[in-house]
């Protein structure tokens, strides 16, 4: 019988970080979101997306339940300033279907014996990297050096969990570089590709390696309250299986307003060409056309007029060569009616008009009282009841994991929490 033991290396991973840097607390960081829900078909909660969209409205639409658990140590600090910081991330994922919910069993396992990753339930490393700071002076003071895996200076919309500008993984790099006028990043990152299929044959039989150089620049005043952003990521791809490869780039220019309606706006314009065709930092593809070309600009406002009213708008427009055109537009209104209890309503609409074929639309609404810890958009935890109601044309296929059959809109409900910390 085939097991994975976790307990031992765990306990000594904690210990030998704890011992590490005794003279500083351990902190303890992490996000979650779990619940139940149903449809109105019977059996379990389903959720609603679009195909070729790149992302969903998530109010009342997420059907799994998912956490971050992050630690962060101080390894090493002086009196001058300098400091060494470790940063570590795993997560998992569940399906939320009863109480004892192993994330490896025996039907995990393959014939040969080998783990089957395909599973619903689902653990990874997200980060583990360590960084440096104040350790230079000149023009490299207030720089923080890093390396290893991690969340690299991610931009998302929230009521979508769309992380538009994201290049997060293995790699390292400097960042806060003060210039005078703005201050400067650079990271080397690097994608390794196991799973093509080059031959066409529908076995995975190559491998394609992409390198990220990514240099931003950001924290330049525009206007009073008003910062810019500007980004260029060029990816080279190679590979030792003699595949012909493609290289890439990806340009970014991002603007943020600060106390706009008691919040911020944002709007961010994107440019991809090659590798980076698919806009997804992160995710490059390495055998990909080397003419392909993408656009696309995201829109946010989050508000908070008073105590009583808040929320969050976004749209995304977005144009893929030759291949389709992404529209989205959605709002989450909360109104606080105290402290603790407010009512949330979230309205979105996709709409996917692909190169050929039929343009295909969703329109998802949801209605959610809430508990929360502070009248505010970003208060958590949330404890949550919602009711989801979508509804989609012919072209759009068989949404909601086919049970609503040939119907064209489908209703969920349930309860569910969320939190970070």
């Amino acid at each position: 019988m085939k097991s994975l033991r976790l307990g031992a290396p765990v306990a000594l991973a904690i210990a030998t970080t704890m011992t590490a840097g005794q003279a500083h607390a351990l902190e303890f960081h992490g996000y979650l979101r779990s619940g139940v829900g149903s449809n109105s078909e019977g059996g379990d909660q389903v959720c609603f997306q679009l195909p070729g969209a790149g992302s969903k409205y998530r109010l009342g639409n997420e059907c799994e339940t998912y956490a971050e658990l992050a630690l962060d140590q101080k390894l090493y600090e002086t009196d001058s300033g300098a400091y060494f910081d470790y940063h570590g991330r795993l997560a998992y994922v569940a399906e939320g279907d009863q109480d004892y919910e192993s994330f490896v069993d025996l039907a995990d396992f393959d014939n040969d014996g080998q783990l089957d990753t395909d599973g619903p339930n689902d653990f990874a490393l997200r980060e583990n990297w360590v960084e440096a700071g104040n350790v230079a002076g000149g023009m490299l003071e207030g720089a923080k050096f890093w390396a290893g895996k991690r969340f690299y200076r991610r931009q998302d919309v929230h009521i979508t969990d769309f992380y538009y500008w994201d290049n997060s993984g293995p790699g390292g790099g400097i960042e806060d570089v003060d210039l005078g006028f703005g201050k400067l990043a650079y990271a080397y990152r690097r994608n390794v590709n196991d799973n093509i299929d080059a031959d066409g044959d529908g076995t995975p039989d190559s491998e394609a390696v992409v390198s990220s150089h990514d240099f931003r620049l950001y924290g330049l005043e525009t206007n009073p309250g008003g910062s810019l952003t500007l980004g260029l990521d060029y990816k080279h791809a190679d590979s030792q299986d003699d595949l012909d490869t493609t290289n890439g780039w990806l340009a970014t220019v991002q603007h943020t307003q600060d106390g706009v309606l008691g919040g911020y706006n944002r709007v961010a314009l994107q440019y991809g060409k090659g590798a980076a065709a698919n806009l997804a930092a992160a995710y490059p593809n390495p055998i990909g056309d080397e003419d392909a070309k993408s656009w696309r600009i995201v829109e946010q406002l989050q508000w908070q007029t008073s105590k009583r009213f808040s929320g969050q708008f976004t749209t995304v427009y977005q144009h893929q060569e030759d291949n389709q055109d992404w529209f989205s537009a959605g709002v989450r209104p909360i109104v606080h009616f105290n402290q603790y209890f407010d009512l949330a309503v979230e309205v979105g609409y996709d709409q996917v008009d692909p190169e050929d074929g039929d343009t295909s639309r969703l329109t998802k609404v949801t209605v959610a009282p809430q508990i929360t810890p502070e009248a505010s958009f970003w208060s958590r935890p949330a404890l949550r009841a919602f009711v989801t109601y979508a509804d989609w044309n012919d072209a759009a296929g068989e949404l909601g994991d086919g049970v609503f059959g040939t119907d064209t809109s489908g209703l969920t409900y349930g309860i569910q929490v969320e939190a970070w910390w």
